[in-house]
């Protein structure tokens, strides 16, 4: 049969006191097999990293990082786009290919990146194309977040690559969705905005578009 020991400390003057809750219940403490420290309410040094487990399940629990600890990265999701083409021959905004995605927050306090890379826009014909950003919450219908109006001009048969980058704060954990929309910036403008995707020798130059969603 084990047995429990109290060890007295001959350098120490004060008393230990272990003390009886106020209970009519019968309760039974089990004292671990392992060398180690009692840690009390009281305790603000005493557990090491080295004492928890390696994996810390916290489902349904709510964790909050010290000020200044935020900006982890929670989530990141992608698309590519190497089919779609989109024309534009007036000042309406039209849908840039497949250059869209979805994002579903998992605190409303984060913040999402959105981030483009897009892909070979031509112009025929000189002018300015325009490119708009568009965001939807929970199904609630697009509406304009960003707009670069002069992201690419003048001469003819200009081609480019841009990256009309957002920071957004939509304050949901619904479905937040994100497109890219494209078009000529003036009606006076005698232009063809075309995004294509393609690099001159016929290859595909695919475009990007990333969502990052950041920790408060």
């Amino acid at each position: 049969m084990s047995s429990v020991k109290i060890q007295s400390n001959a350098s120490g003057t004060g008393d230990l006191i272990i003390a009886a809750p106020n209970t009519n219940s019968t309760r039974t403490i089990n004292l671990p097999d392992a060398d180690g420290d009692f840690v009390t309410t009281g305790d603000s040094g005493t557990v090491s990293a080295s004492m928890l487990a390696s994996t810390l399940d916290l489902s349904g629990k709510t964790v909050t990082l010290p000020s200044g600890t935020g900006g982890k990265v929670l989530q990141v999701v992608s698309v590519t786009d190497s089919t779609g083409t989109a024309v534009s021959t007036s000042t309406t905004y039209v849908d840039m290919g497949n250059l869209n995605a979805s994002i579903t927050p998992t605190s409303s306090s984060s913040t999402i990146i959105v981030m483009a890379l897009v892909n070979n826009i031509r112009l025929n014909g000189a002018g300015q194309a325009a490119i708009s950003l568009e965001r939807q919450i929970n199904g609630g219908g697009y509406s304009r977040v960003e707009e670069w109006e002069e992201m690419i001009g003048f001469s003819d048969n200009t081609t480019a690559s841009v990256t009309p980058w957002f920071i957004d704060t939509p304050n949901t954990t619904t479905q937040v969705d994100y497109k890219y929309r494209i078009c000529k910036r003036s009606s006076a403008q005698s232009v063809t905005i075309v995004y294509q995707n393609r690099v001159a020798d016929g290859g595909l130059g695919a475009s990007n578009l990333v969502l990052m969603e950041i920790a408060a």
